[in-house]
């Protein structure tokens, strides 16, 4: 899902550990 990314992106500037969780951790949403 491409608006999860997108949310994906906007937390991981809240939350830096997410910026190492990979792009299929998306899936999870």
């Amino acid at each position: 899902m491409g608006i999860a990314r997108q949310n994906v992106a906007t937390t991981a500037s809240r939350f830096p550990a997410t910026s190492q969780i990979p792009i299929s951790g998306d899936g999870l949403s």
